[in-house]
């Protein structure tokens, strides 16, 4: 592909304690036209808690392995 038509994405995710909040911002760079089209914002989520079991075997993946 000829270097005018490429584009660099970097994404960029964080934790913004004070608010509470993870936050994400995308861009999507050309090196001839700069930047081309991005996007930014926030979320909240809420971790359900495990019983004593742990997690839901139709919750795990397909593989695990042990590393150290």
């Amino acid at each position: 592909m000829p270097v005018q038509l490429t584009g660099t994405a970097g994404l960029y995710e964080n934790v913004d304690d004070s608010r509470g909040v993870y936050t994400i911002q995308m861009q999507v760079r050309n090196p001839l036209l700069g930047f081309l089209f991005g996007y930014r914002g926030g979320f909240t989520c809420t971790f359900p808690a495990l019983s004593a079991g742990g997690v839901p075997k139709h919750l795990k993946p397909v593989r695990e392995e042990s590393r150290e």
